[in-house]
């Protein structure tokens, strides 16, 4: 494994933090706002009540959705900064693709790096690269075979000209 790959880990765990963070902040301004719009349309004589509990629970899905992908991403990155949970990063980095352009970006990154063989041999623990078998060696078949055939037979045959 060579210093670029460490480098592209480092700033790969960097951004899923950060992507993380603005995520999970996101989720939660979400949450706020929707419980906001909830219970004003609560308050209202008009019978919206209802309508006001549903936007309730749906901001709190919404949210919740955005608070547990920050809480994955970055633990996605702690785990790229620290070589583990390969497959969390995996999972971080398809969640990810739901944001479109930054996400999608951040997470085909995070694919070809992640499967590079250096990097994978860093996952196993193995902290350099990871050999690559060697194909068997090419072996011509030899020029005599190593069973005998049987040919046939040029000579003359004394038994034929027999004359009785």
């Amino acid at each position: 494994m060579h210093q670029g790959d460490r480098d592209q880990l480092q700033l790969l765990g960097i951004f899923h933090i950060v992507y993380g963070a603005i995520a999970g902040i996101a989720g939660l301004a979400t949450f706020a706002y929707m419980c906001a719009l909830g219970f004003a349309a609560a308050v209202e004589d008009d019978g919206s009540a209802v309508a006001g509990g549903i936007v309730v629970v749906v901001g709190f899905f919404i949210g919740a959705f955005f608070v547990v992908k920050g809480l994955v991403l970055a633990a996605s990155g702690y785990g790229l900064l620290h070589h583990k949970w390969r497959a969390l990063t995996h999972i971080a980095a398809g969640l990810a693709c739901l944001s479109v352009p930054m996400g999608t970006a951040l997470a085909v990154f995070t694919f070809i790096v992640l499967e590079r063989a250096s990097v994978r041999g860093l996952y196993v623990g193995q902290g350099t690269a990871m050999p690559m078998p060697m194909p068997a060696p090419y072996r011509a078949p030899s020029p005599t075979p190593s069973h005998p055939r049987k040919t046939p037979d040029t000579r003359p045959d004394p038994m034929r000209f027999r004359v009785a």
